[in-house]
């Protein structure tokens, strides 16, 4: 797992602040656009341009991502880890990761 430092977060979480796209952080700072959307919602940042973080529709029958679960996603995807290894290791499906995923970049499932 990728631990970033306080002063590469503070920077991440200014440049959000200050309307920065997701993508132009992630250039910027040389991180997965996954990341920025997961320390976005831990800061509060309410932007739609960084994600929102936090699911508000589920599938039927789904079982809802909790804070550790999404924490989980974040550093597996940072270790380079596929949806199917990551769906193994979280028991649900490779299409739960991904919704997970595109919830967390605050993106359409």
């Amino acid at each position: 797992m990728v631990k970033y430092d306080t002063s590469t977060i503070g920077r991440l979480v200014a440049m959000a602040r200050d309307g920065a796209s997701r993508a132009v952080i992630a250039r910027r700072l040389d991180m997965p656009q996954v990341t920025i959307a997961y320390h976005c919602a831990a800061a509060g940042i309410d932007s739609p341009r960084c994600g929102q973080g936090q699911r508000t529709a589920f599938a039927p029958g789904s079982t809802p991502y909790t804070p550790e679960d999404d924490a989980r996603l974040v550093a597996m995807l940072n270790e380079g880890k596929s949806y199917s290894f990551i769906a193994d290791a979280m028991g649900r499906n490779r299409s739960s990761i991904r919704s997970g995923v595109m919830s967390l970049l605050g993106q359409p499932w």
